[in-house]
This record gives structure tokens, sequence and C-alpha cells, in this order.
């Protein structure tokens, strides 16, 4: 992984200011490079397949307790993607989705709160995850998230994207600055969008990889076998 200060530097290149001129590091252009490395975060971790920005853990919801909050995650939440309850025997069984409007439903069908590993329904709820029936026992689940790296403050600090793109934290930074300063009028997508479409192409799907790939016949063997 490349740090903020190399990529500043090919920041100033582009820019064409090689030293603090109109643009400072600390103010302008580490940030610039922080925005564009969440950006670029976002992006990659949508792409089906890519598996970037995933992360697993495990977590415990103490007894009589139906909210989770996401700020106690390792990670900064972006999206859920799967998530568990350990039962008995250690094994791990998928939490279904809480639907707007059953919330009614599930309490009343559970008038206090049930004992035991009782599995829970659980949907998001503002900056939180709401597991309903509650419990009077505490339960343990693990959730596996798309999360946005860290905010970065200072060029010392590693980027959590590939080093292979950092041409394109050049460019979105790049784009933060001129835009700033009133120099462009033309929007981030519309200019890059092949370069976007390359990306796409070279990160969707990694997990699948050949295994998604078909051989189709050009000769029926019915008609000619």
């Amino acid at each position: 992984m490349s740090t903020v200060s190399s990529v500043v530097t090919k920041l100033r290149t582009r820019l064409g200011e090689a030293s603090e001129h109109e643009f400072d590091d600390g103010d302008q252009l580490v940030p610039y490079v922080a925005l564009a490395e969440q950006w670029l975060a976002q992006f990659l971790g949508r792409l089906r397949g890519s598996g970037y920005f995933r992360h697993r853990q495990t977590f415990s919801l103490s007894a009589s307790t139906e909210t989770y909050a996401l700020s106690s995650l390792a990670k900064t939440f972006a999206e859920l993607v799967e998530l568990t309850m350990q039962a008995d025997g250690g094994y791990w069984n998928p939490v279904p989705v809480l639907r707007d409007g059953d919330e009614f439903l599930v309490r009343n069908q559970s008038i206090g709160a049930p004992s035991g590993l009782v599995l829970p329904a659980a949907r998001l709820l503002h900056e939180s995850i709401q597991f309903l029936p509650t419990s009077t026992s505490a339960r343990t689940f693990g959730i596996v998230f798309r999360y946005l790296p860290s905010l970065k403050t200072s060029g010392s600090e590693s980027l959590e994207t590939p080093a292979a793109l950092d041409y394109v934290l050049v460019l979105r930074a790049q784009h933060f600055a001129l835009a700033d300063e009133g120099a462009t009028n033309t929007s981030f997508d519309e200019e890059y969008a092949g370069t976007l479409a390359e990306i796409e192409d070279q990160y969707a799907g990694r997990q699948f990889g050949a295994s998604t790939e078909t051989i189709r016949r050009k000769a029926s063997v019915g008609l000619f076998g």
C-alpha cells in the first residue's frame, strides 16, 4: 500500500506545482487524497464479487438488549453483508431480516424477553442494528460488512486502496482541487467514464474467477454428432 504523501507528490506533479504555492499539503492536498480514497473504496467495495473492503468480526449482545451500536464495530460501517448468530454447539445460524411493519408482530408474540439462545430477526435502525425478540441470555453474533477506510489526516499514513490504483486517487484528488478553484465544470464520472469501466472490468467478479465463464458450442451435438 502507498502512503498519503506519495500520492500527494504525484498529485503535485499533475497540478504543475512542485512545492506549496497555491495548494497547501496539510490543509488541502492531504484532505483531497483522503476523500479520494473514501470515494475509491466505495467504488471498489460496491463492485459485485470484488471482495474489497469487507470485514468479519463477532460481538456480544447483552441480555435483554435489542440494539447494537454500529460505532462499536472495529471499522467504519458502510453496508451489511451477512449476519449470523452462534447457537449451542458452536453452530452459526443466519439471522433473518426484520421487515418494516413486522416489529409489532414480534413484540406481541413474545411478551417479555424469552430465555435461551433465541434466534432473532434484525434490521438496521439509524446507527444501530435492532434484534427482536430480545432474550434473557447474552448472545454472540457474527457480522460481515463493507467498511470505509479511516479518513487520513497526515501524509505518513498508509492508504488502504490498491497501490495499482494510485493514479485514480490522483485523478480524483485533482478533480477536488480544481473544483475548489472553480477551474472545472465537468463531472468526474463523465470525464473518466472509460477509466472507471476499466477498473470495473478488472476488479468485479474476482471471487468467482473463471467459474462463471461458459464455453458455448458452435454446433449442436444432437444435430451433428
